[in-house]
């Protein structure tokens, strides 16, 4: 099912991100209705869980800049990349039961990879025991 998962969040994200604004009630409108949509019309099988691994898009954009490699079209967007971010949260908001959170750059302060590791592997386990 993760796999699964990871469609809908991106095509939530796909969706969402391309429009010229994001008002919030437009999108949560639009999320409600893409929801509706692949769940209950289309009866894909909804994920049990979804793990957003945020990042704020200013980290983003740095981390970007030094990795020394050449930059596609979205990410040469800072209006692309805070879309994208704020079409994310705005789902874990509209559905807070189903989508865990987890900020990987807390205060602008990137965490390491083994720390947002950790909490992945708590949220799962206590996901799965629940």
């Amino acid at each position: 099912m993760a796999h699964q998962g990871a469609k809908i969040i991106k095509s939530i994200s796909s969706r969402a991100k391309s429009r010229d604004y994001l008002d919030r009630r437009v999108l949560q409108d639009f999320l409600r209705w893409l929801y509706n949509f692949e769940f209950k019309l289309l009866e894909i099988p909804k994920p049990d869980l979804n793990l957003l691994l945020y990042l704020d898009p200013k980290v983003a954009v740095k981390l970007i800049k030094t990795r020394g490699r050449k930059t596609d079209i979205h990410e040469e967007s800072f209006r692309h990349l805070s879309q994208a971010a704020a079409a994310y949260l705005e789902a874990a908001k509209l559905y807070p039961k189903e989508f865990r959170v987890i900020n990987c750059a807390p205060h602008g302060k990137l965490r390491t990879v083994e720390n947002i590791h950790k909490e992945v592997l708590e949220l799962v386990i206590d996901y799965v025991r629940s």
